[in-house]
């Protein structure tokens, strides 16, 4: 019921307020667990990084990887930006692994460009692609032999 209160507010919250559903404790519920997911993700990454400055934590290189996470993995899907940022932080770490010490700068230009072709050729992200696949493999009738 939250989800519907919260999509009916995005929406149009003149009507959703219309109909009954209170604004700001629902926005306010949201901002609350969004700050703690953040808070906690915070700490985790301060740890895992020993040292952080702003360039580290809020840079445009980080900002591209978030917004690349969750279209590679599927923005209209549950969990598409989880598929996602699983995907493009292994993708920059296999080939900041593998070609990082021959050509500086080269991993990093190969990955803006597997995603961006990621962008042209699967525009709806892993998982939007492989439920339409298999929505479409669900929908193909049987076929009796002949």
């Amino acid at each position: 019921m939250a989800r519907l209160a919260l999509e009916a507010i995005s929406q149009e919250e003149d009507a959703a307020a219309s109909i009954g559903i209170k604004r700001h404790p629902a926005q306010a519920r949201v901002t609350v667990i969004s700050a703690l997911m953040t808070c906690l993700g915070g700490a985790l990454y301060a740890q895992y990084q020993l040292y952080v400055n702003p360039e580290t934590v809020s840079g445009i290189g980080v900002s591209l990887q978030m917004v690349f996470g969750a279209i590679a993995g599927g923005m209209f899907v549950r969990l598409g930006p989880t598929v996602g940022a699983v995907f493009t932080l292994l993708l920059a770490e296999v080939l900041r692994l593998a070609l990082g010490h021959d050509i500086h700068g080269l991993d990093t230009t190969l990955y803006g460009l597997m995603l961006v072709l990621f962008i042209i050729f699967m525009p709806k992200g892993i998982l939007g692609a492989a439920t339409e696949g298999w929505n479409s493999q669900r929908a193909k009738p049987a076929t009796a032999p002949a």
